[in-house]
């Protein structure tokens, strides 16, 4: 019943699970692309190195968090961003996508590039054969995919957004049709 933690100082300990994390973790089970935060008291050898947490004050975990990092920044851009002339993404629409991204952004498919486009929607972007990409449309809630099918043919498919179906739909989709580029 432990747990390896990272310490703010990049150290890694291992540490017994306290009982009110016990079943978070379980759940997680180590998934790297979520992130655990805990702030607790810990009890510490004389060398500093920690032994085991003895009290947690709180626990946070965010989903995805590459994901939700990365749609942060995003986030922060302003008008005029790109040669001053770069919308940035609205608000709202931009929450609203990315609320979907993060907490539904199926496992086993690789993390796309993220990037904002300059009419203020955004980009996803796979290295994978075919180079899919994704232009999500955040003020119309559509996602507009493109890729290449083997021989060279230009595959385009629209997926409304506007619901959890829609996105379970595109997702399943992306899941099918984004494999790993070879090594």
């Amino acid at each position: 019943m432990t747990f390896r933690m990272r310490l703010l100082d990049g150290t890694k300990a291992t540490v017994p699970i306290p009982e009110n994390f016990a079943e978070k973790a379980r759940t997680l089970n180590g998934r790297p692309r979520h992130l655990v935060t805990m702030i607790g008291v810990g009890s510490y050898d004389s060398w500093d190195k920690i032994q085991m947490v003895v009290e947690v004050e709180s626990l946070s975990i965010q989903m995805n968090y590459e994901i939700a990092n990365r749609l942060e920044e995003v986030s922060a851009l302003q008008d005029g961003w790109f040669d001053r002339a770069g919308r940035a993404p609205e608000a709202d629409a931009l929450q609203r996508i990315a609320a979907n991204l993060i907490a539904h952004f199926p496992e086993k498919l690789a993390l796309p590039a993220i990037v904002p486009t300059p009419e203020g929607s955004l980009l996803l972007e796979w290295q994978s054969p075919g180079d899919p990409s994704v232009d999500l449309c955040l003020e119309r809630s559509l996602a507009e995919y493109h890729a290449f099918d083997p021989e060279g043919q230009d595959v385009e498919r629209d997926f409304p957004l506007g619901n959890d179906a829609e996105w379970k739909a595109f997702f399943d989709f992306l899941s099918r049709s984004i494999t790993p580029r070879p090594v």
